[in-house]
């Protein structure tokens, strides 16, 4: 299925459309259709995937159906496909040449309504000696005073060859200074992962910083936690969780920055709501990964497995309900007031926390270096006989040290600290991978038990096995390479690199 020859062009603001029409008419000789006023909505993931790819959606009616209109990062539209109700996931997509990148780029977020508008589309035609529609062209003025909206004069090929098509594209642009339209709609999407960059000045308080820097993590969660409520789709809580634990991480590691008792309390109370949401989210995972799981396996065993998709959804609703009991209860408001308030406090004119008053950049050196120190030794004492959890332990202190360098990545250079992040993040992945095979192989075990009481089909047994056969091959292989991936890391350039940029200078004696 392939589009036809298509332009949009945005009209200039000095650009009259009354002129323009009068013009298509009587200049191009192309023939009114009439007009009709057009609620169009945009769509998009909650965390922006599409705008921030290039790519605009868009709803519209259609009669008795629905049109969604897709735009590529090329800025036009496709011509629009009839749906009887919007689409809420990748699945959902209608057959069309941009479902697939859609596709891929939405993965298991789902597309949500954003803010729309009213357009008044007028629609022409030019036709030939015989009636026959050659081109389209259609005009869009929106309904909005402010702020104000340029109309869009988009041109169709319908019985057109290309050349005539581009030659009069080329004649209608230059006759009124069109510009080429940009995809996408009015609203901009939120940054929900909490990694959002914001300025840090290198002489700021340590305590102010940390406050704008946990008030980050803090819009995150909070702008996640409706779709966690309402189950929108599983990646609200993945991004909810990711919030949390970069909480936990500047709590635990811009040190010495708020009173002991404070940093202690909410230490605590973040702690417990990383645990609360642990179950849910690991359900979640498998769900999602189930298909390729189920994919992985001979054709013979793949429908074994679906009892142990009945297990994964019972116990996700159950871990669902219980997430959002703790979402809604006394205590977890509270908390919510009570940090809230926190974060929005002054820093004291005479603090008695140590670090406090001190430059944010300096505390940021120490910080870095004495983690990313820690880092390398922890990955040398590694031996082929250390037990896993050693490799475990240096997964958590590698994505402390992650935190802190992006928390704090504006204080520095983007050419010397990225290639770091970059670094590390490979290093992470292949930590986080070790990690998460380890923890299969103990939830498998775990629900062939669960299956095995239940008196589940010898089938069932066997694609259990064969899964974990597979796991178990995964993470020898991740660990046969680790040494060459922390090799990689702890490189002697890199390690330059480092110390250049984070290590503090000596103190005078």
């Amino acid at each position: 299925m392939s589009d036809p020859l298509r332009s949009e062009f945005t009209l200039p603001p000095h650009a009259n459309p009354t002129e323009l029409v009068d013009t298509l008419e009587q200049a191009f000789g192309f023939l009114s259709q009439g007009r009709r006023r057009v609620k169009r909505v945009y769509y998009d993931s909650f965390d922006g995937r599409l705008r921030r790819a290039g790519f605009g959606c868009a709803i519209e009616p259609d009669g008795d159906a629905l049109a969604v209109w897709v735009a590529g990062p090329g800025g036009v539209w496709h011509e629009p496909v009839a749906v009887a109700t919007p689409p809420r996931f990748a699945q959902d997509l209608p057959p069309a040449p941009w479902r697939g990148p859609v596709a891929a780029l939405l993965d298991c977020r789902a597309l949500l309504p954003r803010p729309g508008i009213t357009l008044l589309r007028e629609i022409f035609v030019w036709e030939d000696a015989a009636g026959a529609a050659l081109m389209r062209a259609e005009l869009d003025i929106p309904e909005l005073e402010a702020p104000p909206l340029p109309a869009r004069l988009r041109l169709v090929a319908v019985r057109c060859g290309p050349k005539r098509f581009r030659h009069t594209v080329e004649a209608v642009r230059g006759r009124f200074g069109l510009e080429s339209a940009p995809a996408g709609g009015r609203a901009e999407a939120l940054e929900l992962s909490g990694a959002a960059r914001f300025r840090l000045d290198p002489a700021e308080r340590a305590d102010a910083a940390a406050r704008r820097i946990l008030w980050t993590q803090w819009e995150a969660i909070r702008r996640n936690e409706a779709g966690v409520l309402d189950s929108v789709d599983t990646e609200f809580l993945h991004d909810f969780r990711v919030a949390v634990r970069r909480t936990r991480a500047a709590l635990g590691q811009i040190k010495a920055v708020f009173p002991a008792k404070t940093t202690r309390r909410y230490a605590q109370a973040f702690a417990e709501l990383g645990r609360v949401t642990g179950e849910a989210r690991d359900l979640d995972v498998y769900l999602l990964d189930f298909e390729r799981h189920r994919e992985e396996l001979p054709e013979a065993l793949r429908d074994g497995l679906e009892p142990l998709r009945a297990l994964l959804l019972e116990r996700a609703a159950i871990a669902h309900a219980r997430l959002n009991e703790h979402l809604t209860s006394p205590g977890y408001r509270g908390m919510v007031r009570s940090w809230e308030r926190f974060l929005r406090r002054g820093p004291p004119t005479h603090p008695t926390a140590p670090q406090a008053a001190l430059p944010i950049r300096g505390l940021a050196d120490r910080r870095i270096w004495k983690l990313y120190r820690r880092v390398v030794a922890a990955g040398l004492a590694i031996e082929p006989a250390s037990p896993a959890d050693r490799l475990h332990e240096l997964r958590k202190t590698a994505k402390k040290l992650r935190y802190l360098l992006e928390f704090f990545r504006e204080l520095y250079p983007p050419e010397r600290i990225d290639p770091l992040i970059g670094a590390l993040k490979g290093l992470q992945e292949h930590l986080g991978a070790y990690q998460d095979a380890q923890a299969q192989i103990g939830r498998l075990r775990e629900f062939a038990e669960a299956l095995r009481a239940t008196d589940a089909p010898t089938g069932t047994l066997l694609a259990l096995g064969a899964l974990l056969d597979r796991r178990y091959s995964h993470e020898r292989r991740l660990r046969e390479a680790f040494p060459a991936c922390f090799a990689r890391f702890v490189a002697a350039g890199r390690r330059k690199r480092f110390r250049r940029l984070f290590k503090p200078a000596a103190r005078p004696p």
